[in-house]
């Protein structure tokens, strides 16, 4: 699978995470653990729909995917973003076992729309990393279209800032105003 050791050399430009990854439909809090014996679980494309990974199509409303990582030394210590889009689904990021992201967080008050790409940041700690992202959503199509990447984070980032105006305020708009037409 292309989720079982990606080498990242450098971030000069986004590394793109399509492709296979391993994944479970079994919701077990283990699962973001670094030390887990995956035999058991499937290989999947990202992004894509779940509904044929296994023989039994019985309906499910979690999965893990799950990616083994190894930076470059020089990339230790270094702030990225991994961009998730996760249509409409709760979405836990964990790395190295650690709960990095939670949407939604606070549901009151934590304003997101659900079709944009979930920015998620973290500090490269070690050369080798487990990411693990678990998506609850009743529709089956955990990480479902792109972007779906890992970029260094920059402050000012128009392509990011781009991708989150495209999938939310945009959207909105003209939404409104088709409405109103």
């Amino acid at each position: 699978c292309d989720s079982c050791h990606m080498q990242i050399h450098n971030l000069d430009q986004p590394y793109p995470l399509t492709g296979n990854w391993l994944f479970t439909r079994d919701d077990n809090p283990h699962n973001k653990d670094t030390q887990l014996d995956t035999q058991s679980w499937r290989i999947i494309k990202a992004p894509g729909t779940w509904k044929r990974v296994y023989e039994d199509h019985a309906r499910f409303t979690v999965g893990w995917y799950r990616g083994e990582f190894t930076f470059d030394p020089a990339l230790v210590g270094k702030e990225v973003v991994v961009l998730i889009d996760a249509f409409m689904g709760r979405v836990t990021v964990y790395v190295d076992g650690a709960e990095v992201y939670k949407r939604p967080g606070n549901v009151n008050v934590d304003r997101y729309f659900s079709i944009q790409p979930i920015p998620v940041r973290f500090v490269v700690a070690q050369a080798h990393q487990v990411i693990a992202i678990r998506v609850e959503t009743p529709i089956m199509n955990g990480i479902y279209q792109l972007p779906f990447e890992l970029r260094r984070y920059a402050p000012n980032d128009s392509s990011l800032a781009w991708s989150q105006f495209w999938g939310g305020e945009l959207r909105a708009i003209i939404s409104y105003v088709a409405l109103f037409f």
